[in-house]
């Protein structure tokens, strides 16, 4: 049953917060990672998938989605980080957008 997994998924993430274990989701947006999650599980922080971050220079339509994500996200109490910040002005533009981290090539080399 997917409410019993999800119920012992939830409880076990309640007593690793409860440690003080920060719980982060990762490629939120992406596939089955959904904002249902931000309110379901008790979340530190997501991860915005690379692909999202990726399209942002390419037109302001992105830009708009992206910003929804972290006025969704943080409405929701939990921080926002982008993945795959590959240069500086990618990384400022995500920070105007309302991201508070991000990670990528940019920062460090895998």
């Amino acid at each position: 049953n997917i409410f019993v997994v999800h119920q012992q998924v939830q409880e076990t993430l309640e007593r690793l917060r409860a440690k003080g274990i920060k719980i982060y989701l990762d490629n939120f947006g992406w596939w089955i990672n959904s904002t249902l999650y931000l309110t379901q599980l008790p979340l530190d922080s997501v991860k915005v998938s690379q692909l999202y971050c990726n399209v942002l220079n390419l037109n302001q339509d992105s830009k708009k989605m992206l910003g929804g994500i972290v006025s969704i996200s943080k409405a929701c109490g939990v921080d926002v980080a982008a993945k795959g910040i590959v240069n500086e002005a990618q990384g400022n533009s995500l920070g105007t957008l309302g991201f508070e981290s991000g990670q990528g090539n940019y920062y460090s080399r895998p």
